[in-house]
């Protein structure tokens, strides 16, 4: 699995424990205004964001105000994204109060370490066995020339 995918199943679970959580303090709220007006503030504070009108800009500042744009778009799509992707957490956190969201991120961090330390575990063996060979080529050069050396004496 991609660590971006898993980093967003990650999120997922933690915004549903977010709903858990209120749905153990105050059951009666009403989740959906809860989680509208959260997206909503996050909104807004993205949609002031205007982009660089590119009809007014001379030609040589053409290209890095594309690049502006781009960014402030590319912000402002995935900021959108993410607040969704919080809102419908929040919601399904606190609809589903009963299971346990925590344990299953832990289980997912935990399956993510372990991938980690498997795509190590290759380039470790292939030093350790080149570290062997090393060794045993300066054994024997070091024998030749303790034996070069007791040559030379008598």
């Amino acid at each position: 699995m991609r660590y971006g995918l898993t980093l967003i199943v990650i999120l997922f679970f933690t915004f549903c424990t977010i709903g858990q959580v209120y749905y153990e303090k105050d059951n009666t709220i009403d989740i959906y205004n809860f989680s509208d007006n959260i997206t909503a503030q996050i909104r807004d504070k993205f949609d002031d964001i205007k982009p660089i009108n590119l009809s007014n800009s001379s030609i040589e500042n053409r290209g890095s105000d594309r690049i502006v744009n781009f960014v402030t778009y590319s912000i402002s799509y995935y900021a959108l994204c993410i607040t969704e992707f919080m809102g419908f957490g929040l919601e399904y956190g606190f609809n589903h109060p009963k299971a346990n969201y925590m344990l299953l991120a832990k289980i997912i961090i935990w399956l993510c370490i372990i991938s980690i330390l498997a795509q190590l575990f290759i380039p470790l063996c292939v030093l350790i066995y080149l570290g062997c060979i090393g060794i045993k080529k300066l054994k024997k050069r070091y024998s030749l020339y303790l034996s070069n050396q007791k040559g030379d004496k008598k």
